[in-house]
This record gives C-alpha cells, sequence and structure tokens, in this order.
C-alpha cells in the first residue's frame, strides 16, 4: 500500500486557490497596462504568466472539490522543475473550452493541437523576455521580429482570454 504525503491539507486548498486567482488577476491588471501603452508582446507574455496561475488555481480547485489533500510529490510535478511551465500551460489549454469540450476520443489530433499552442506560447513567452541567437535566422526578439499589427491582435487575444478566465475562476472558487 502507498501512502502519500499530505503536503498541501484540504483546509489550506482556498486560501492557494484564492492567492493564485489574485496574482492572476494582478498579471491580467499589468497586461491591460502595458497593452494601453503599445507594449504589445509584453502584455501577450504576461497574460500567459496569468495563464500559468490560472492552472495552479485550477489545480487546487479540483483537490478542494474532491475534498483531498496534496501530496508533495503531486504539488512538485506541476509546480517545480523541468517542464513544468508547459505543464501549467497544457493544463491551461486543456481547460479552456474551445478545447475541454472536445475529448480526445472525438479528435484524436487534440493532445498534438494542445502541444503545438503550448509550444507556442513557451516561444513567444521566451523570446519577449530574452534576446537569442538562431543559427539560421540570427539575432531573434520578438519585439522587433513580429508586424505591429500582429503583436496587437495577439496580445488582444491573449488579454481577453485571461479576462475571461480569471471570471470564470472566482465564479468556480465561490
Amino acid at each position: 500500500m502507498i501512502v502519500m504525503s499530505c503536503f498541501i491539507p484540504y483546509a489550506s486548498l482556498q486560501e492557494g486557490i484564492e492567492l493564485a486567482s489574485e496574482n492572476a488577476l494582478q498579471l491580467k491588471e499589468s497586461a491591460e497596462l502595458l497593452f494601453k501603452g503599445k507594449k504589445y508582446l509584453l502584455s501577450a507574455s504576461i497574460s500567459i504568466l496569468g495563464f500559468e496561475e490560472i492552472a495552479k488555481a485550477e489545480f487546487l480547485l479540483g483537490y478542494y472539490k474532491r475534498k483531498e489533500n496534496v501530496s508533495e510529490s503531486e504539488w512538485e510535478n506541476f509546480t517545480r522543475g523541468r517542464g513544468v511551465h508547459r505543464k501549467k500551460l497544457e493544463a491551461y489549454l486543456s481547460r479552456e473550452r474551445t478545447y475541454s469540450r472536445m475529448t480526445t476520443s472525438e479528435n484524436p489530433r487534440l493532445r498534438e493541437l494542445i502541444a503545438r499552442m503550448t509550444n507556442y506560447f513557451q516561444s513567444i513567452k521566451e523570446s519577449v523576455f530574452y534576446v537569442n541567437w538562431t543559427r539560421n535566422e540570427g539575432w531573434r526578439w520578438s519585439p522587433r521580429d513580429y508586424p505591429r499589427f500582429y503583436q496587437r491582435q495577439l496580445a488582444h487575444a491573449y488579454l481577453e482570454g485571461l479576462k475571461e478566465r480569471c471570471l470564470r475562476m472566482r465564479a468556480a472558487s465561490r
């Protein structure tokens, strides 16, 4: 018999949900300010960080609804270490209304689509915050590499998605 240690007790989950949700709201507000200041890709990247916080709140909400503690290994697996940003983005996308109505049996390519979108989100986030050299393309920096209209559309879509998910999270955690 495997005994899982209690790392986050059920009694503390509501607070964690509220804190992660509040952090997502603050990231959304920051993204809105950046958008108004025409810093579109920074706005999009901050929205992506907000997506990750929503995923964390939803992760905790699942345990809360099941009235379960979170073990240390489950928490570590979702929030720390290699590849966790992608895990959180995949969790966020899999609960997105567009995709959550589909199942892998209805659409066997759904996992592939979510994986590609996760990689895209991660690459946008990284290329905005970092200047990078690539062998084939030379210096890469998203604010320079993407047309302005595209930056604005991207930021607007991400910001609207984050707003909607923040509202849904608030309603779900009550």
